[in-house]
């Protein structure tokens, strides 16, 4: 009968030992996992956070805090609501803290005040204006008609001058290049600057 006994015992204490490592396992696994009032927090806090805010960042959700009296740890709700109201007002106090900054930005307007460079080339303008076309009459008779016309607009448009050579280079480099629209229209500007300036 002993044998009989001690089967007996050994199968209970079996059964019990298994049963209490299941019954361990599957309390430590829901131990670990988020209630619906959890859940319900860490959203809401977020929704709260940024409530009425564009392109808001929320930072991570502090820890929840124990459900209240009348507050169901299982109620998504419940926990949706104050997640939302603890967001809301976290929000409001650093924005209270901080204010929201924004660089000054200094305007710089360059119609009224000209670079070093622009104030060096208006002092010696026509200086410049009359080496810069001796330079584009050389890339003429060097075959680079299209620097040529380059040239000739750049040290016009830094300068602010022109001069009938101005408009007589521009208009033989695009004929050269067989542009004659173009080489009319720079001729006809070079005698009306002739008529304007005897």
């Amino acid at each position: 009968m002993r044998n009989i006994y001690s089967s007996f015992f050994w199968d209970n204490s079996f059964k019990k030992i298994v049963f209490f490592v299941v019954a361990q396992m599957f309390l430590s696994c829901t131990g670990f996992t988020q209630s619906f009032f959890v859940k319900g927090f860490n959203e809401g806090y977020k929704k709260g956070y940024c409530y009425e805010k564009v392109n808001c960042i929320a930072p991570n959700p502090p820890i929840a805090p124990v459900p209240k009296i009348g507050e169901s740890n299982d109620n998504y709700q419940d926990g949706y609501s104050r997640g939302f109201k603890t967001g809301i007002d976290e929000s409001k106090d650093i924005a209270a803290k901080d204010g929201y900054k924004t660089s000054h930005a200094e305007t710089i307007d360059y119609m009224s005040r000209p670079s070093d460079m622009q104030q060096k080339i208006a002092s010696n303008a026509e200086r410049n204006f009359n080496t810069g076309i001796n330079r584009a009459q050389e890339l003429y008779e060097e075959g680079k008609y299209a620097d040529c016309i380059n040239l000739c607009k750049i040290i016009s448009n830094m300068t602010k001058l022109v001069s009938y050579k101005y408009y007589k280079l521009i208009s033989m480099s695009y004929e050269k290049l067989g542009d004659w629209k173009q080489s009319e229209r720079y001729s006809k500007e070079g005698q009306k600057f002739l008529q304007r300036n005897p």
